[in-house]
């Protein structure tokens, strides 16, 4: 008998040397040897016994095993597909400088799963997770309950009051009446809030800046869009694991405020013909905008982007006294469907804006974005397949 490994998002590991394999039902001894939890007094037979019972509902579990290159296996989880959620009985990873960043990739590859199995929970057992994995938990916008950690996993774009006067399934976690009052109050910072608790669900009447931002093809897919350059062989993965990144570019002409969403716009051709040139590719939530010089903001940032010092240096033009821009976003949906310049083109005329072939950034409102997004996501909303990198602070 085999342990089934799902397949879906593979790539984006692979992309940083790191990918999901089948292993053997002989190999379940390595996984309880490697994972068991015996800090926190966890039986062997215990763990061996949740392992074995997934692996006999062929039809329904599943277990999830990455390893590196070399073979040495980092994490695991297993759980279960239900009726209408995904129940995740363990979720391990082993003790090294990429144990954080690996249990946000598990988490997020768990999102997906629920989104493309069309389910509307993900519910990961409480047992054994640690202080900090349970912040990060919060952070998606898990809710504990009855010692388990629940994510409400939705999709499409709704009115934020009609979403929670006509909602079933988010009122078996949350109280809808109250949501609505304060809805009511129409409270920007609370509606995002939702919003994000609900990730990837967007709220048409949120109304925030969007900022489509030019990308040039190599940096997208660095820092998220992996189908751009078709590879990410070479990139690190304690870094393109990160849910939080930065983009820097020039202080001009555009001056960016928070909160607000990102539309990402390749900038330029690919040598990769691939139909993701010249299109929005993915979108974004801005949290923050820092101005400084090129080594303060290179030290502040350096943990979280793929930038190295001499990318940084050569935008500010090789001089260290000229102010730059490091853009922190967060939360970055990758668009299976790019929206190519000429659909984007006939959204802004629509919406009585120029035509743009976005040498800079440009500021659109909030009905501009949703046009936008269906276009990027809808068939995606459809198939229940969107790629989704996940990322960060909710509260």
């Amino acid at each position: 008998m085999k342990i089934e490994i799902l397949n879906n998002n593979s790539l984006r590991l692979a992309g940083v040397r790191h990918d999901y394999k089948t292993i053997e039902a002989k190999e379940i001894d390595e996984l309880v040897e490697k994972f068991l939890n015996t800090p926190k007094g966890e039986k062997k037979h215990h763990f061996r016994d949740k392992i074995t019972s997934l692996t006999s509902d062929i039809k329904n579990s599943k277990i999830k095993v990455i390893q590196d290159i070399n073979g040495i296996k980092l994490g695991v989880w297993g759980g279960k597909i239900n009726t209408n959620e995904v129940f995740i009985s363990f979720i391990r990873t082993t003790n090294s400088k990429l144990s954080n960043t690996l249990f946000n990739q598990l988490i997020n590859d768990l999102i997906n799963l629920t989104i493309s199995s069309a389910k509307n929970f993900l519910i990961i057992n409480n047992e054994y997770l640690s202080e900090l994995q349970k912040e990060q938990l919060e952070s998606y916008g898990f809710l504990l309950k009855l010692n388990q950690w629940v994510k409400i996993v939705d999709k499409g774009v709704f009115n934020s009051k009609d979403y929670f006067d006509k909602n079933v399934i988010t009122s078996k976690v949350l109280d809808n009446n109250i949501i609505t009052k304060e809805l009511l109050k129409n409270e920007v910072n609370y509606k995002l809030q939702m919003e994000r608790l609900l990730f990837p669900l967007k709220f048409e009447d949120l109304d925030i800046p969007t900022y489509i931002i030019p990308i040039k093809p190599f940096w997208a897919s660095q820092l998220f869009d992996y189908h751009t350059e078709g590879s990410l062989f070479g990139t690190k993965a304690e870094l393109s694991w990160n849910r939080e990144n930065v983009y820097y570019r020039s202080v001009k002409p555009v001056s960016e405020k928070v909160p607000a969403r990102i539309l990402w716009y390749t900038s330029s051709k690919t040598n990769n013909q691939n139909g993701r040139e010249r299109s929005i590719i993915a979108c974004s939530y801005l949290e923050s905008v820092n101005i400084g010089k090129p080594k303060d903001l290179f030290n502040k940032f350096k943990h979280l982007g793929i930038y190295e010092w001499g990318d940084v240096y050569r935008l500010a033009k090789n001089d260290i006294n000229t102010d730059i821009k490091a853009l922190e976003f967060s939360d970055t949906e990758v668009f299976k469907h790019p929206v190519s310049l000429q659909r984007i083109n006939e959204v802004l005329q629509k919406n009585e804006r120029k035509k743009n072939t976005f040498p800079s950034p440009l500021k659109v409102n909030s009905k501009i974005f949703n046009e936008i997004y269906k276009l990027g996501t809808e068939d995606q909303i459809n198939e229940q397949n969107n790629c989704l990198i996940h990322k960060t602070r909710i509260f």
